[in-house]
């Protein structure tokens, strides 16, 4: 009976783990509170990949305790335990809409890893 209750529990976790559809990321937004982000797609640009999403905003990101209208993103790749740092940069925050983020210099960075993206406040210029 417990066996049948904890793949009954898996089951219904399995949609959660996989939020992201069939993407090979992870996208940690730190500034859940007052953005989400909606629809993300990694993308390629030439060869540069880049990840596609809407913003979408409930507060003002200054509300969260943030000093600028800007984010700030990183990105990193996971391979099994082993994590890579690839890249990271500002975005502007302050208005809703489409966004792009470049996640990797090039796409054979990323051909066969786990990405993981974080999202958090800028620093103040």
């Amino acid at each position: 009976m417990a066996g049948l209750k904890v793949s009954f529990l898996v089951l219904l976790l399995l949609p959660l783990t996989s939020a992201a559809g069939d993407e090979n990321f992870d996208i940690n937004n730190q500034l859940s509170q007052y953005s989400e982000i909606h629809n993300p797609k990694l993308v390629t640009d030439g060869s540069v990949p880049v990840l596609s999403f809407d913003l979408v905003l409930m507060e003002s990101i200054a509300d969260c305790g943030c000093k600028s209208a800007l984010g700030v993103f990183s990105v990193y790749v996971q391979n099994g335990s082993a994590e890579s740092y690839l890249i990271d940069g500002k975005v502007a925050l302050g208005k809703e809409g489409k966004k792009f983020i470049p996640v990797a210099a090039d796409n054979n960075l990323i051909s066969a890893a786990r990405l993981m993206v974080s999202f958090s406040c800028a620093r103040p210029d």
